[in-house]
């Protein structure tokens, strides 16, 4: 790959895949300065990596395991044990407008998804960016049919979660 092609790869991801690389790193990082740094990390990792990307599988699949690998790696250097938590009125500066009652479901499912692991909560934010299974799989090393076990235990137990107990359909 030359330089102009990793460049123009780059920039490619930056256009089209710089909200899956936040999503990703808002997951791990414990404040607004943490996320920023995460996020320069992973675009580090990923221009590092580019030369490695073999195109067996999609490009938003490898960004994913870059993306993660790199939060995980800086949870476990740095020692930071955030508690994991988005803040709620945070999360409707992010999105587009949404009527009111939606958007309540919609912060109720990203407190409810907050409050995982973070391996669980990496499977949950992969299956609502419309990962399959398999890519799924491929991003955390664990087999197909364990993707969807654990997916379909994770859907019933922020169902239970919910504290309103109406249809969020996860």
């Amino acid at each position: 790959m030359t330089r102009q092609e990793k460049t123009d790869l780059f920039n490619t991801i930056l256009a089209e895949h710089c909200n899956l690389i936040y999503k990703v790193c808002r997951g791990y990082a414990s404040d607004d300065d943490h996320l920023k740094d995460l996020y320069q990390e992973v675009l580090a990792n990923v221009w590092e990596g580019l030369e490695s990307f073999t195109n067996r599988c999609r490009l938003s699949t490898w960004l994913y395991r870059v993306a993660i690998n790199s939060c995980i790696t800086d949870f476990r250097r740095s020692g930071r044990h955030s508690t994991g938590r988005v803040s709620i009125d945070d999360i409707g500066r992010e999105l587009p407008y949404i009527p009111d009652d939606r958007m309540h479901k919609i912060k109720l499912m990203y407190r409810l998804i907050s409050a995982l692991d973070r391996a669980d909560r990496a499977l949950v934010m992969m299956w609502l960016d419309g990962q399959s299974y398999e890519e799924i799989s491929e991003v955390t090393g664990i087999s197909r049919n364990n993707v969807a076990s654990r997916l379909h235990r994770l859907r019933q137990r922020l169902a239970a979660a919910n504290p309103e107990k109406t249809n969020t359909h996860l």
